[in-house]
């Protein structure tokens, strides 16, 4: 995804494609994925809400009529979470619902769009709060993050992610040992000619990639760990 721009230009080719034939399932799905993309850049919940409620009817038609069509399920998923993001008293309720679909866009093909699936559905489990209040989970969390690194290892969204929901569950020695295959993930992954071109998201993955280094620089020595931990 580039930046506002280009989501500004794919969501409207996307909604005038879908206006010309609402029943075809490939025009739906892409516009529930622009108005996902779009909504990225939305600085107010009016508008945000907006995409994520349009992205949210395309891709239930599109399950409604396609109970195996994995990206109806992802994006479906995905503007929820974009509409959850709007909502700050009645969020929790769309967590579920974003699980279910998430699960099935997971048991329908693990690896689309660079293990989207895997990495959300782990994102999820990372940032909900955990039971009873919610499904968080820190276990269920690494599972689906390390997996999403096992499918798509070149794309550096999936390595991010797993570490960032390490440091957000405190884990500063988790994400010190991972460094280095950070830093070959994003190596390789200038080396590829798809990612390559995706100037704006470079310049995000760099800038968390700093954090995350910063992060790890203030960790103990593991030895001094265990002996401050009595391990």
């Amino acid at each position: 995804m580039g930046g506002l721009p280009e989501a500004e230009a794919r969501y409207r080719a996307a909604r005038v494609a879908w206006e010309t034939n609402r029943f075809d399932l490939e025009r739906s799905s892409t516009l529930a994925e622009t108005c996902f993309d779009r909504a990225e850049f939305c600085s107010a919940d009016k508008e945000r809400s907006a995409l994520a409620e349009e992205g949210i009817s395309a891709s239930r038609e599109v399950v409604r009529r396609s109970s195996n069509n994995v990206a109806g399920h992802f994006f479906l998923a995905m503007n929820l979470g974009q509409l959850a993001r709007t909502r700050v008293f009645t969020a929790l309720g769309l967590v579920s619902e974003m699980e279910r679909h998430f699960l099935a866009a997971v048991a329908l093909d693990p690896g689309f769009r660079d293990a989207g699936p895997e990495r959300s559905l782990g994102m999820l489990y990372a940032q909900a709060p955990g039971w009873p209040t919610s499904i968080g989970s820190k276990s269920k969390a690494r599972q689906h993050l390390q997996r999403a690194v096992d499918l798509a290892p070149d794309f550096p969204e999936n390595l991010l992610s797993l570490l960032e929901a390490e440091m957000g569950f405190g884990d500063r020695r988790r994400v010190a040992t991972r460094i280095p295959e950070l830093d070959k993930t994003l190596a390789r992954g200038r080396s590829l000619p798809a990612l390559a071109s995706r100037v704006e998201e470079w310049k995000e993955w760099e800038s968390r990639a700093a954090a995350l280094r910063k992060y790890a620089d203030t960790a103990p020595p593991a030895s001094g760990r265990r002996k401050a931990s009595g391990e």
